[in-house]
């Protein structure tokens, strides 16, 4: 194979993994799109792009065409470079793989070939995958551990070479805000309320627990700069989000019902809404226990809520394990019926329905088998690249066998 690697995950790990395609007789090239790029590339054959985007495509066409490309690699489908790559690649019926992390948490990373997330072509066939697989217990252990550290230097060191960089590149301009300053600032933001909410969560959760025996709800947060929020639901941001199921909440939950809305930890220095829920609580009149907070585990949460609500947060996956209702509300490929909650949201409140267990270990089983490595894209990532690299090449298929069942759908 001739591949090319477009934008990976901050940090080293296309090096890892172009060492791995090498190793496996395969050529690699990669195109930078800034200096924080091209500082991360080693061992491939690299060219830098320093066009505008709408030149982009016939920049990629040609570059395809010259060293013969079969295979794009690139990290996250919503870039607007991503995009017109993989637009280019349809038309010229050229593969290309997505990455992006894990839908299963913690400990993997997600590759599919035709788009991940609410673009993913992952299609359900129940009856492919017989009653009792799981996944083993090797599999589900934490093996990468906390990568905070991690995260913190590459997207701090990333940011300062593309900004003192920038000359090379002029007309780039990042999916999200590129300033070193911010983003240091962002990130030590991050560790310092990572442990300044600790003795309040303790806390608070312990309200938590006195509620048991009442009805008691999850909210979790994404990211506020997410393309799960941009692109993939008809919520433009976290505080619409939060408005509409605050007010549903309100008219439709029982009277000594609670709301959990819990922080997602990488945005945890980026934004807040402490404030926000305050004022909206205020005024909608909210009587209902209302409770926010940034790192309380979610497999203690799960144990105690009994239902979840998310945009469309891989949180949900999560509860589906646990076998709790969940109610999607923005686009996700998983939302499925006799998977999670096809009722609206106000009625949701009153009687949420439970998944189909069965349905949901085979559902599980399933993407783990077909769109998930399990490894890390910041630590311990030689082994992941290996078996990434085995992926693209389809050696890890799971079954090749037609499917006999029937494909569920949403609708």
């Amino acid at each position: 194979m001739n591949v090319l690697l477009l934008q990976g995950p901050l940090g080293n790990f296309f090096t890892h993994l172009t060492s791995a395609l090498q190793a496996e007789g395969h050529q690699v090239f990669r195109i930078h799109f800034n200096a924080g790029d091209r500082y991360y590339s080693r061992d491939a054959k690299a060219r830098d792009y320093t066009g505008t985007l709408e030149n982009w495509p016939i920049f990629l066409a040609h570059f395809i065409k010259k060293h013969q490309i079969d295979t794009l690699v690139l990290y996250g489908d919503c870039r607007p470079y991503h995009k017109l790559a993989i637009k280019l690649a349809k038309q010229a019926q050229i593969q290309y793989q997505v990455l992006e992390e894990g839908y299963l948490r913690p400990d993997w990373v997600t590759c599919e070939s035709q788009g991940a997330n609410a673009n993913s072509s992952f299609q359900f066939h129940p009856n492919l995958y017989p009653h009792g697989l799981e996944i083993s217990e090797d599999e589900k252990a934490d093996r990468t551990g906390n990568t905070f550290f991690q995260r913190f230097w590459f997207a701090f060191s990333y940011f300062v070479i593309m900004r003192f960089g920038c000359q090379d590149f002029p007309h780039y301009t990042h999916h999200i805000p590129a300033s070193p300053v911010l983003q240091g600032k962002w990130w030590l933001t991050n560790f310092y309320r990572k442990y300044l909410y600790k003795i309040y969560d303790r806390l608070s959760f312990r309200s938590i627990q006195k509620q048991q025996g009442k009805p008691c709800f999850l909210v979790p947060l994404q990211v506020a700069t997410d393309a799960q929020i941009r692109e993939h639901s008809c919520f433009p941001s976290m505080e619409d989000f939060l408005t509409h199921i605050l007010s549903s909440f309100k008219q439709h939950a029982e009277p000594e019902a609670m709301l959990i809305i819990k922080h997602h930890p990488v945005d945890r220095g980026h934004s807040h809404y402490g404030q926000f829920i305050r004022k909206t609580i205020n005024q909608f009149d909210i009587k209902q226990p209302v409770i926010y907070g940034h790192d309380w585990p979610i497999p203690k949460l799960l144990r105690q809520v009994d239902g979840v609500i998310t945009l469309n947060s891989t949180v949900g996956i999560s509860a589906l394990i646990h076998k709790l209702p969940v109610k999607v509300m923005g686009n996700a490929f998983w939302d499925l019926p006799h998977i999670t909650d096809q009722q609206p949201l106000d009625d949701f409140w009153q009687k949420p329905t439970k998944p189909n267990s069965l349905f949901v270990d085979r559902f599980i089983y399933a993407i783990a088998n077909e769109t998930q490595i399990k490894g890390s894209f910041y630590k311990k990532n030689t082994a992941t690249a290996k078996a990434l690299a085995k992926k693209i090449q389809g050696k890890d298929n799971l079954t090749n066998t037609e499917t006999t069942g029937f494909t569920l759908s949403k609708g």
